[in-house]
């Protein structure tokens, strides 16, 4: 199935329809949902991302990040891994503005973090958000994450 000529802002403002709802309807419960959404997609994708889990964090985060970056989701993805301090900093570059994703309502631009915190379990470890998240540029989602061993 293509999606040929519908362009990807518009899937994102339906994407965010969707999570604004589950917002004014659920509050901070949204959340849950929206980190079991990636935990189902995950499961979904798991093999079209080339994911295995004896795979090392860094390079599991790359196959992630191409694969979003192959989808068109995403411009592109820059991580940096600090193995010592067991981090991970990601700054993810939409090719339109996320300006007017609103914490509240903010789904779609989350979707590579959900997957990103399911595919880190899939390898055995959980995340805590570390610091605050913000946008940057207009366009650049900055998060930066602790990984914690299970």
């Amino acid at each position: 199935m293509s999606l040929k000529g519908v362009e990807l802002p518009v899937v994102f403002k339906f994407i965010n329809a969707i999570y604004k709802a589950l917002s004014e309807q659920f509050g901070d419960d949204s959340w849950a949902i929206l980190w079991r959404s990636g935990e189902i997609l995950f499961k979904e994708i798991k093999d079209d991302i080339g994911i295995s889990r004896d795979m090392e964090i860094n390079h599991a985060i790359q196959r992630l990040c191409d694969y979003m970056r192959r989808l068109r989701l995403v411009e592109r993805i820059e991580f940096k891994f600090d193995k010592e301090a067991m981090t991970v900093e990601t700054i993810v570059i939409f090719p339109f503005n996320i300006d007017i994703y609103k914490r509240e309502a903010a789904g779609p631009i989350y979707i590579f973090s959900s997957l990103l915190a399911s595919m880190l379990s899939y390898l055995g470890y959980d995340i805590e958000r570390e610091g605050e998240h913000y946008i940057m540029d207009k366009n650049k989602l900055v998060e930066k994450w602790r990984i914690i061993k299970r």
